[in-house]
């Protein structure tokens, strides 16, 4: 019975500490620290930190393939990587003291290519011919997360063999949309669903934790990338809406942390840095070339 009563008081505990959490959230004035515009590119569909001294990201120029370049904090480009076929995905390795990218060969097979965080490259890790990315991210204990776009599955990829050590059952997400995805604080799955307008938490198995699609004036519309900041919080890019909104760990809405009055347009990526500020990238899907970068500091 002690233990009972014991565990009772903790669950309350976790949600007033929870509730204190969204509360300073929801009162804190986002601040914008960085803004930068990067004309002759369309987009950046993936960004991620570079250590504790920069941002990696991934540019979409207006023809030919993408290029992965490193900005400093300031978002100042400082060297483009060299990488074998088409930059696609890009995450911070396990380790935070380099970064990967996930790019498609000629012959359309796939492969991880690590840099450290002056892009001098590393190694290389070819994924198996069968498995079509999507997306991809790392869990607490050092695994690739694949979305396989051939079924809709999550892989999970060990990072120094390359070997697959598990795979879920397919149907998890829409293969025929943009997918990311993001890994909780208790190695659960968040895939960002783009046709759909929802995000969905599966555990390592697949099985579903929670769905979201917002209501009302805050629903989700053409969600794409996710990420999870150090509290376990939830950040969507609402790409149709131009904002970025913050959920609670269990997936309740806490606010819109940067919106279009905020002259944030077409967010599509998101990622934290080293210091747990908030990274977009954004898309334009106007004439003009030009994309932006932003680094936000959206609480206390």
């Amino acid at each position: 019975l002690k233990d009972d009563v014991d565990a009772v008081i903790t669950q309350w505990q976790h949600q007033q500490q929870q509730q204190q959490q969204m509360e300073v959230l929801r009162k804190y004035k986002p601040k914008t620290l960085q803004r930068k515009q990067f004309f002759g590119y369309i987009g950046i569909p993936s960004l991620a930190a570079a250590g504790t001294s920069g941002i990696v990201m991934i540019v979409v120029p207006k023809y030919g393939n993408n290029k992965t370049i490193i900005c400093n904090k300031q978002l100042e480009k400082m060297k483009t990587l060299t990488t074998t076929g088409n930059p696609y995905r890009v995450i911070s390795t396990p380790d935070g003291q380099g970064v990967a990218v996930l790019c498609v060969r000629d012959d359309n097979t796939w492969m991880v290519q690590v840099f450290d965080t002056s892009g001098d490259h590393k190694r290389d890790i070819p994924l198996q011919d069968t498995i079509k990315p999507k997306a991809i991210a790392v869990n607490s204990i050092g695994q690739m997360v694949i979305a396989d776009g051939t079924n809709g599955s999550l892989v999970f990829i060990n990072w120094q063999s390359g070997k697959v050590e598990h795979t879920t059952p397919s149907g998890l997400f829409d293969t025929d949309y943009y997918t990311f995805i993001a890994v909780t604080k208790q190695d659960h799955i968040i895939i960002s669903n783009y046709g759909t307008n929802n995000i969905r938490c599966v555990d390592n198995r697949g099985e579903e934790v929670f769905t979201y699609s917002g209501e009302g004036k805050n629903a989700l519309n053409h969600p794409r990338g996710v990420c999870v900041d150090t509290f376990g919080n939830i950040l969507v890019a609402d790409n149709y809406d131009n904002r970025v909104q913050l959920l609670s760990p269990d997936g309740n809405f806490i606010r819109h942390v940067l919106s279009e009055s905020d002259e944030l347009n077409e967010p599509w990526s998101l990622a934290m840095d080293t210091e747990d500020n908030l990274l977009i990238g954004t898309e334009s899907r106007h004439l003009l070339a030009r994309c932006e970068a932003f680094v936000v500091k959206y609480k206390p």
